[in-house]
């Protein structure tokens, strides 16, 4: 009821320390081993703690500004666990395109497409948001990752945005035409305003082919009337990456699940190690999924490591 997000901390914080549990802070543990049974757990200035359980949550690559800096894999890898290629998730596009800085900070209700090989394999909608390198916005976050991982493999990907989902290609064009009709001497770039944003309109205009903004839209042809319709309805951008991992919200890949009791969180190849949150090639949508698996997670490690 508080609405701060400080009280779970501070209440977890509390009940730590009435258990008598002792906390570590600003520990980089660079080392993980197993001997007779116990776990070795080394931090950088060479102090060793042991201990009968070890629970790795030190989260993915995503957001290193938290600490987030992927040392994880390299500890778990080195305890024998496989590693799946990891890359951001939830993040930004960018997109192959000059003119970008043009419209940059201009958003739209819309729905965004990742396609591959001319087909649909990720689709969303609501709003977008253009920027100096391409587009952001919720949908474009919640298709990243598809996009992410063709491109990790080395495919060719697009990003179609329909600006004008609310009716097909036919009725927009059918719009078009009668607004074009009611004023025919007007310039074909005026005659769009009130239509999609004014900073978008010249942008579109020349997507379409029409390099002259200022001629009467009684001189448009069939054929461009309708270039201006396909760009409205399924503009076409060539992803060239995404954003990189300070602006990922998660990262995808990670700790291999089959190597990973889930009904425990324990390691299937080492009995003590156990495992929790986005360390995991575990990654869900926006909308707190990712934080639900963090606690989810936590709490089944926490509950069977103290067994």
């Amino acid at each position: 009821m508080s609405d701060q997000a400080s009280s779970i901390l501070d209440v977890l914080r509390y009940e730590l320390s009435e258990l008598g549990v002792t906390v570590i802070c600003d520990a980089f543990i660079q080392g993980i081993t197993r001997a007779d049974g116990k776990f070795c757990v080394e931090l950088a200035e060479g102090k060793v703690y042991r201990g009968d359980r070890v629970i790795l949550a030190t989260g993915g690559k995503a957001m290193p500004a938290s600490g987030s800096d992927g040392n994880g894999y390299e500890l778990a890898s080195r305890l024998g666990h496989r590693i799946t290629d990891v890359f951001p998730a939830l993040v930004q596009l960018m997109l192959e395109g000059s003119f970008f800085k043009r419209i940059e900070g201009v958003k739209l209700a819309g729905t965004a497409e990742v396609i591959h090989r001319n087909k649909s394999v990720a689709r969303d909608r609501g709003d977008i948001l253009f920027a100096n390198y391409g587009v952001s916005g919720p949908p474009i976050l919640q298709i990243s990752r598809v996009a992410g991982e063709l491109l990790k493999q080395g495919e060719e990907v697009y990003l179609k945005i329909n600006i004008m989902d609310t009716m097909s290609k036919e009725e927009l064009l059918d719009l078009l035409k009668r607004r074009f009709q009611t004023g025919p001497s007007k310039p074909v770039d005026f005659s769009l305003v009130g239509l999609i944003n004014k900073r978008l309109i010249p942008v579109v205009l020349k997507e379409a082919g029409i390099d002259d903004l200022t001629r009467p839209v009684a001189n448009l042809s069939a054929a461009e009337k309708q270039g201006i319709t396909d760009i409205l309805t399924d503009w076409r951008f060539k992803v060239r990456g995404t954003k990189g991992w300070s602006s990922a919200q998660v990262t995808a890949g990670g700790v291999d699940t089959g190597d990973i009791d889930p009904n425990s969180m324990e390691s299937r190849l080492i009995k003590g190690l156990f495992f929790a949150g986005q360390i995991m090639d575990i990654d869900g949508q926006c909308g707190g999924f990712n934080l639900q698996w963090a606690w989810t997670s936590g709490y089944i490690a926490g509950k069977n490591a103290a067994l």
